[in-house]
């Protein structure tokens, strides 16, 4: 099996219309199947991650799983379950980027002036100096309509009868 799937990473390498690339500790998805790259070194044990893959539509899909925190936080993952989450999203390949303390999502909200660091980083909620970053831009001028309310990634929510927890909503 690490024939073929050294194969499927080098098929990546052959591809001549390929306008950027982007690398990190290796590939951790090819065709939706989870992917052990035998060139590249992961990280082992649990840590915060950054992912990105293409979904089956053909959609950039970007990814950070928080870590090094408490059991009510966040623990972190292993780069077989950020493999396992994005493939559930339809995600068919994907690498990991620099994970760890580098791992910061920074957003702005509709309608806020400024942006704000909207996961808990490792490194106590502070952004770490990094040399570069994955940065997305709209030039629209205010919020469309919805199309979709997701609520709690759409998974069940459990809490004690009378206890408040905070659940993530985007439409």
């Amino acid at each position: 099996s690490t024939r073929k799937e050294s194969s499927a990473a080098s098929d990546v390498y052959k591809r001549q219309d390929i306008a950027q690339m982007v690398q990190g500790p290796g590939r951790i998805l090819a065709g939706g199947k989870p992917f052990k790259d035998p060139n590249h070194q992961m990280p082992k044990g649990l840590n915060p991650e950054t992912a990105v893959g293409i979904n089956d539509k053909g959609e950039l899909v970007l990814a950070t799983l928080d870590g090094r925190g408490t059991a009510d936080k966040a623990l972190g993952v292993t780069r077989d379950q950020t493999a396992t989450y994005l493939a559930s999203l339809g995600v068919q390949d994907a690498v990991l980027l620099d994970g760890g303390g580098s791992t910061t999502m920074v957003a702005r909200a509709p309608g806020d002036k400024e942006v704000s660091v909207v996961n808990s980083p490792a490194d106590g909620g502070a952004e770490r100096p990094v040399g570069n970053g994955i940065f997305l831009y709209s030039t629209a001028t205010k919020a469309g309509p919805a199309t979709k309310v997701l609520m709690n990634n759409e998974q069940p929510l459990k809490v004690a009868t009378g206890a408040a927890v905070k659940a993530p909503a985007f439409a």
